[in-house]
């Protein structure tokens, strides 16, 4: 199954954005000096763990929060979803 989505950044989300952080996302993005590229990333991690819980629950049937779902970065600065099969 492929999945993609188009979203828009949203102000009147960013609570919502920022709680489906983990602890090591939220310390990232917390670390951007720059407020456009900190929006650009809160975005981008959104946008991928919404697509991710969407594929999660067409494959498994199983229903994830946002926050359980972790995008790791590895050593090399590729990401990884280490939760996943």
């Amino acid at each position: 199954m492929i999945s993609w989505s188009m979203e828009a950044y949203d102000p009147r989300l960013l609570p919502a954005m920022l709680a489906a952080l983990s602890p090591d996302e939220r310390r990232r993005c917390d670390a951007f000096r720059v407020e456009k590229r900190r929006a650009d990333w809160l975005l981008g991690r959104w946008t991928a763990k919404r697509l991710v819980r969407a594929v999660w629950r067409a494959d498994s049937g199983e229903w994830r929060s946002l926050e359980s779902i972790v995008i790791a970065r590895l050593p090399s600065g590729a990401v990884a979803l280490p939760d996943f099969p």
